[in-house]
């Protein structure tokens, strides 16, 4: 058995040489073919360039020899020009060198002097012989002046009557032009060669081990060594030679330059192109003998290893399960674990008969230490949590960490145990300080306790039902507290939910209205708006009031849909009063800080402003004080943005949050509203009393409307008057009503008879209105000694009905006849605004219409005429004032 096993890794060995074998002989190949490729290639594009290059110097040959048979023909032609032109073609071509010409003879003309004659050179004669012949290429010559070596570029040019007339000639740099024009562009390598040779087989250019070789310009070569090739290529135009300037093996191009007596060849060395094969034969080799060995370890050491792998894999498979069951930061039991050791726990008390206790245990400040210290920090502070309550908790009780902030300790309950105990020290342990950042901090925490069997027998559902008494625990006022799970919680949360889905389709069905209350002026009684409460009229639950709703679409961002619709359909109201012919109304409607905080809030507002053509302040956005301190520089600029718009805005339930006066004097709020905590305390607390003054106070200082909310009787109004509130909204005035019954109070001019808040030792104010200051001053002073009232003085109409609107009047004793308005027109008015005053009309010649008028529209009950009595006007207000106290000793 062990011969035959030893076979496999040999035969896997000789796979490995074999598969090596076959890839290098493929290699191999692959390189020949691509050097026969290469070398072609490149020495297309060497004859390419250089017939390219020759037949642009051909092409300024001809173009100067046109230019100098131009010249010839008109006699009187300029040979300074001309010389001129020829520079300006010379210059067009790199490596050409003087560009000039010679007569029929021979001779070179430069300027005015002939110093050359080149009638005895081969060139020359050729072109002579030749009428047919084109540009004619010379051999190499090397120029003395440069030691470089040369090649002269001539073409012919004839006379007028079409006879030779001589010759145009150039010199070209021959290293120039294979080092610029070819070698540069092919970069070719050390023994590679680029030859190029005439019709005599006279080398014109040799560009060999990386540079021009000037030993073997001028030099002739023998076809043999061309011919002669180690064997034979499938491109005609490429052969392997030994024989060309030394022994190394190349692949060599060999082609004429079309239309042209040269050659090109063009010589890659095979060493340097097989040059990476070897490198990969070296390196393919040297892995054949690595997986050789590698193979011959694997399979000798395999039954020791076979052990230790196994041995390996089940220590691997045990810490997989422990990371999959514990959680990583406190190393406690997680929720997979805790389930699966609760339901085992749960099994063994039914069987043993005792109970057991889940605590759940959340931490009410880690989000404060993660916000304000870092995570580095909260984490500390949870493996700190984990370790003691593994130390107040005994074995075989269960310590295990949730998710976040969660804990989670279950105990077997004993008759001696009591699971008070327990939660009290659970309370205690978080309750002891945190050493954190050099800071101890307290973390304190809320208890949620299931028991078993009474809440349940399943894992779940205890976990569920402790979370359930958790959360009820964080949700009182107290700090470090624990809450047994009840019955009733279930019934709540189940109630919770499908209040929940059946408040997703409230909008869509139509099933939110809005209620309004009215919002009245403590001095006059007047109507000044309405605050718009939202209310759910369910199919399933009835007519339920916010706060039943409320809270849970704040929670489950239903708020934000919630708000547009009371925002759309109170400004909609607006407008339909206004169209029914009233005036236009101001209507509160309440925001939530999701709302107040999305930037799309201002823009929001305005469209819907714009949709229903209302005044912007006929709307008043209100907003929680606690709301505005969340972001107080974001609140302020959202605050500023609805102020220039034109929306009025009111700080709501001011006093029950924290109050930061710092940030409060910086918003720009209309009103500031006085919650109903204080105002229904005011006639049993002082306490309140001083609350609810301080407010009124701090409203006036920074100019802004106080505002009492839940008045229910005329006592808590008349405090409230008589601390100086601006307004009051309550039962006392009115509950919220539906739209349709708020058009019986916009009918009315009061809501209420400002003297019912009056109090008994108040004195009467009494208005007198005149524009003889003589006449008032008659009256005042006639009275004030024997009548205990306050008088009030005004010149016209208009400064008067600005003391009626302001203050609380026993009687007006106007005169008829006054700048603007009459008496009887301002009487009118008053007895609009207080028809319960008395009112008394001067007049200098009563008539009939006058009188008719005065009592019918102004309800004027006295008319005195001038001179005025004021015995009879004295009469007149003592019987009033018996009346007046008659009826409020009633009350």
């Amino acid at each position: 058995m062990i011969r035959y096993y030893l076979l496999i890794p040999l035969l896997l060995i000789a796979l490995v040489f074999g598969i090596s074998f076959g890839h290098l002989r493929q290699s191999h190949h692959d390189y020949h073919q691509r050097a026969v490729l290469t070398v072609h290639n490149l020495g297309a594009i060497v004859t390419e360039a250089t017939a390219g290059s020759l037949h642009t110097i051909d092409i300024t040959l001809q173009a100067a020899a046109d230019q100098v048979q131009f010249n010839i023909q008109h006699e009187n032609a300029d040979n300074a020009n001309l010389n001129k032109q020829l520079y300006f073609l010379e210059r067009r071509v790199p490596g050409l060198i003087l560009l000039t010409y010679s007569d029929v003879h021979g001779n070179v003309k430069s300027g005015e002097n002939i110093t050359i004659n080149i009638s005895n050179t081969a060139y020359f004669k050729r072109l002579q012989e030749d009428a047919n012949i084109g540009m004619v290429i010379s051999e190499p010559i090397r120029d003395l002046s440069t030691n470089e070596w040369v090649l002269i570029c001539a073409r012919r040019y004839t006379l007028q009557d079409g006879k030779f007339g001589g010759v145009v000639y150039s010199s070209l740099k021959i290293g120039q032009m294979i080092s610029q024009l070819l070698g540069n562009r092919l970069q070719l390598k050390n023994n590679d060669i680029l030859l190029i040779f005439n019709a005599e087989l006279t080398t014109i250019s040799n560009y060999f081990n990386g540079r021009e070789s000037l030993e073997s310009i001028g030099k002739k070569i023998s076809w043999g060594d061309l011919d002669n090739s180690s064997n034979s290529i499938s491109t005609s135009n490429v052969q392997i030679t030994h024989h060309f300037f030394d022994q190394n093996e190349r692949f060599t191009y060999v082609n004429q330059i079309p239309n042209l007596p040269l050659y090109v060849v063009l010589g890659l060395t095979s060493e340097e192109i097989f040059s990476p094969w070897w490198k990969e034969v070296i390196f393919i080799s040297f892995i054949d003998l690595i997986l050789a060995a590698a193979i011959t370890y694997v399979f000798v050491s395999h039954y020791r290893s076979r052990i230790k792998k196994l041995n390996d894999h089940e220590q691997y498979q045990m810490d997989l399960q422990y990371r999959s069951m514990h959680d990583p930061l406190t190393k406690l039991p997680n929720r997979q674990l805790l389930l699966d050791r609760l339901n085992q726990t749960i099994q063994s008390a039914i069987r043993e008969n005792y109970k057991v206790a889940v605590f759940l245990i959340n931490l009410d400040k880690f989000k404060f230490i993660n916000d304000n210290l870092g995570h580095e920090y909260g984490d500390q502070a949870l493996r700190e949590i984990a370790l003691r309550l593994n130390e107040i908790i005994r074995e075989p009780d269960i310590v295990a960490r949730l998710d976040g902030d969660e804990f989670v300790a279950v105990c077997k309950i004993v008759p001696i145990d009591n699971s008070n105990l327990i939660a009290q020290r659970i309370l205690e342990c978080l309750q002891a300080p945190l050493l954190l950042n050099n800071s101890q901090i307290v973390l304190d925490g809320s208890v949620g306790i299931s028991l078993s069997p009474e809440d349940g027998d399943a894992a779940e559902v205890l976990l569920r039902r402790a979370t359930m008494a958790m959360l009820r625990a964080k949700a009182s006022e107290k700090n470090n507290k624990a809450q047994y799970y009840l019955h009733e919680m279930q019934s709540a949360a189940e109630d919770r939910m499908l209040l929940e889905k059946q408040l997703r389709n409230a909008i869509s069905n139509n099933e939110l209205v809005l209620y309004y209350q009215p919002q009245v002026d403590l001095r006059s009684g007047t109507l000044t708006g309405f605050e718009a409460l939202i209310r759910w009229n369910s199919p399933v639950y009835g007519l339920l009031p916010p706060g039943r709703f409320i809270p849970i679409a704040e929670e489950t961002d239903l708020i934000k849909a919630i708000g547009c619709w009371v925002l759309d359909t109170a400004c909609k109201q607006i407008h339909d009063w206004h169209e029914l012919g009233y005036e236009w109304l101001t209507v509160a409607i309440n925001m939530s800080a999701a709302e107040f905080c999305s930037g799309e809030t201002v823009t929001y507002i305005e469209d819907v402003i714009k949709r229903y053509r209302i005044p912007p302040s006929c709307l008043e956005v209100e907003l929680t004080e606690s709301l505005s301190l969340n972001d107080p520089v974001a609140s302020i600029e959202t605050m500023h943005r609805l102020k220039n718009l034109g929306v009025r805005l009111a700080i709501d339930d001011f006093g029950v949050g924290y109050s930061n006066l710092g940030y409060l004097k910086l918003f720009p709020a209309d009103c500031l509203k006085i919650d109903q905590v204080f105002t229904r305390g005011l006639c049993s607390n002082q306490e309140d009393r001083a609350i609810v003054n301080t407010v009124i106070q701090l409203a006036n200082s920074l100019s802004m409307v106080a505002l009492a909310e839940g008045a229910e009787t005329e006592s808590e109004a008349r405090q409230l008057c008589e601390l100086g509130a601006d307004r009051v909204q309550g039962y006392w005035i009115a509950r919220p009503v539906p739209p349709e019954e708020v058009i019986p109070m916009l009918q009315k001019s009061r809501m209420f008879d400002p003297k019912l808040l009056m109090p008994t030792s108040e004195r009467l104010k009494v208005l007198v209105v005149d524009d003889s200051a003589t006449m008032r001053e008659f009256i005042v002073e006639g009275l004030s000694d024997v009548l205990s009232v306050d008088f009030l003085c005004a010149e016209d109409a208009s400064e008067a009905m600005s003391i009626i609107l302001s203050n609380q009047l026993f009687a007006i004793i106007a005169d008829n006849y006054l700048p603007g308005q009459s008496g009887v027109e301002l009487l009118a008015q008053a007895r609009k605004i207080a028809p319960s005053v008395l009112r008394v009309l001067i007049t200098g010649t009563p008539n009939t219409q006058l009188l008719r008028e005065a009592i019918n529209f102004a309800g004027v009950e006295h008319f005195l005429s001038k001179p005025v009595d004021l015995d009879h006007l004295l009469d007149i207000l003592k019987k009033a004032m018996v009346r007046e106290v008659t009826a409020f000793e009633r009350k």
